[in-house]
């Protein structure tokens, strides 16, 4: 992997996880609640916002990962090359460490919080019951997967619980790219596209079919684009915008299946896109990139529970009314959260770094 690509996977990743808490601002119980003042402009653009633009943030981190699981894996040397043991315990370590203490942290917050503010309407939601009324059952649920969600109790981190599940099963990944190569990444392209897979949570048919595709890539050695012109490049970054664009008349007309596609397309694209900023970038702001790419992961943990938080105190105190401000709250609310993780990672790794093990160990 050339240092162009990795300086791309890398400064890829706090974008991401920015899209993420865009996307997860506009959830039914809100965009209900608003929809009864605002006109259709905040529908569109709260749908639009997370479950178009934000939607390729997902497939993209899936992608990495299987690349980066496999770029320095021989396809000749078999299942024995892949330093299974190694990645597997690397993996405890910087996936499900963080995982189950995030979860548990939350249980922990919502139950305080139930508690904090008993009788209060705005905390009579899902998931806010307080953990001495849990039984056994009620913590594996809510630590792996909740009954109404399939998600865990801090409901992002269902993405790292999948990608511990597939690197676990990661030779029979290698098995598949290496025996039906193409055909089975398309395989299991289709099965997403037709929504079939296995009945039980942790192996949803996206993250294997990104993942294997990363690992497609990664066995191959291919450099996703790197190494293009410049002029390759920006018509990349055209090709994105035609993409979306698509996308979105696709989302709004109930088609899904071009709309597959086109995501695919766009993870296929993004890093030549990417070529252009990493050529044209200085060593000025590398310190902040580095900060920025290292807080991605605490960023993704914490602020789901941090923004249901800020969002639901916001709507019982401003009470919406008007397209301008339920608007302005689609992008204040989760900007405000961005900055509220990063001020909360700053303090971790300048004052309190025994507690790294919440960002995988990285600081």
């Amino acid at each position: 992997m050339n240092e162009l690509l990795s300086k791309s996977i890398r400064d890829l990743r706090f974008p991401l996880a920015v899209l993420i808490v865009f996307k997860h601002y506009y959830t039914p119980d809100i965009s209900a609640e608003a929809l009864l003042h605002a006109s259709s402009f905040y529908f569109y653009l709260g749908n639009t916002i997370s479950h178009v633009i934000t939607g390729i943030a997902v497939p993209i981190f899936f992608f990495i990962s299987g690349y980066l699981y496999f770029i320095k894996t021989d396809m000749e040397s078999g299942i024995a090359g892949m330093n299974y043991l190694k990645k597997t315990k690397s993996r405890i370590k910087s996936l499900l460490i963080p995982y189950l203490s995030w979860n548990v942290l939350v249980m922990l917050f919502y139950s305080g919080m139930a508690l904090l503010t008993s009788g209060d309407s705005v905390m009579e939601k899902d998931g806010y019951k307080s953990i001495l009324e849990y039984t056994l059952t009620d913590v594996w649920k809510s630590i792996y997967a909740l009954d109404t969600t399939g998600m865990p109790m801090d409901g992002p981190l269902w993405f790292i619980r999948d990608l511990f599940v597939i690197s676990l099963f990661s030779p029979l990944v290698f098995l598949i790219v290496r025996y039906l190569k193409w055909v089975g990444v398309l395989a299991l392209g289709c099965l997403m596209a037709c929504h079939i897979g296995l009945p039980f949570e942790g192996f949803s048919t996206a993250c294997w079919f990104y993942f294997s595709w990363g690992a497609y890539m990664g066995l191959n050695k291919s450099q996703l684009f790197s190494n293009v012109s410049d002029r390759t490049s920006l018509l990349m970054n055209g090709g994105i915008l035609v993409l979306m664009v698509s996308e979105t008349i696709c989302y709004f007309n109930g088609i899904h299946l071009p709309a597959f596609i086109m995501r695919a397309g766009s993870v296929f694209l993004i890093f030549g896109a990417m070529a252009v900023y990493e050529r044209k970038s200085t060593c000025r702001w590398q310190g902040v990139l580095v900060f920025l790419s290292t807080s991605s992961f605490f960023v993704y943990a914490i602020h789901k529970p941090l923004q249901v938080i800020i969002r639901r105190f916001a709507f019982k105190f401003l009470q919406p009314d008007t397209d301008l401000l339920c608007c302005s709250l689609n992008i204040l609310i989760p900007l405000l959260t961005i900055v509220l993780s990063l001020a909360a990672f700053y303090i971790i790794k300048r004052y309190l770094p025994c507690l790294k093990f919440l960002n995988g160990f990285r600081l």
